[in-house]
């Protein structure tokens, strides 16, 4: 869509130069000066000036009106290609990572939900290090405007787990409502780091046995505790 925006722009600003170039000609000025003239002017450089009884017809006052739009429309240009290019750069991804890098004994959480926001409401009191993994940039931008780090990607994806320091983590919190996906991601992160701690959401009660063999030493049930709190609750209020 944007490519499609930026060709429009350049159509559009060529189109409009082509018109004031022939309206110049018709105004009597010979093809050279024509061509140079309206150029210059397209980019608002008023290095030629043409005769005063030329420059006072119609015929100019409407190609330099033109020529006001083409200069307009190449700024739009511009500015589009500079945000793009810088878009592609991705400079804040790159300071991301930069950051990701020097840490050490952190804590990854993958994926960014309700459960793992209140984790790290948690971490931020204890003032604690962690790089959270998020979906796509809409939760990445929250979490960079409240300065914290983020990493976009499928959790379970080993390259998506490097880049947000898996190799240097001491601890890994899979809080997906997946069980199967907590299992992959827990896979994942030991096959790139041996001695990593891993702390996992689980809500069905037959996926605990698979625990075990994907490396989790510890597992939270929200669900379950969930539940013993309220009756928990019930039982004070009625005894």
């Amino acid at each position: 869509m944007a490519g499609q925006k930026q060709y429009l722009l350049i159509y559009a600003s060529v189109s409009l130069l082509a018109i004031s170039i022939l309206l110049t000609l018709k105004a009597g000025v010979s093809f050279g000066i024509a061509i140079v003239w309206n150029f210059l002017a397209a980019f608002d450089i008023m290095y030629y000036s043409l005769p005063f009884a030329v420059s006072k017809t119609p015929l100019i006052f409407a190609a330099n009106l033109l020529d006001v739009f083409v200069f307009a429309l190449l700024t739009v240009w511009l500015a589009s290609m500079f945000f793009d290019f810088f878009r592609s750069v991705k400079i804040r991804d790159r300071i991301i990572l930069g950051r990701i890098k020097k840490l050490h004994n952190h804590i990854v959480i993958a994926p960014f939900n309700v459960f793992s926001e209140t984790l790290i409401e948690g971490l931020d009191k204890e003032h604690m290090p962690y790089v959270v993994i998020v979906d796509n940039e809409k939760e990445a931008n929250l979490l960079y405007s409240k300065g914290k780090l983020s990493v976009v990607g499928d959790p379970a994806q080993i390259d998506v787990l490097k880049n947000a320091g898996m190799k240097w983590a001491s601890h890994l919190v899979t809080c997906s409502s997946d069980d199967v996906q907590n299992i992959l991601i827990s896979i994942s992160a030991k096959s790139i780091n041996e001695d990593l701690k891993i702390i996992s959401r689980i809500a069905q009660q037959e996926n605990l046995q698979r625990v075990g063999h994907a490396g989790i030493y510890k597992i939270v049930m929200p669900e379950i505790i969930a539940g013993d709190d309220i009756g928990n609750e019930i039982s004070k209020r009625i005894l």
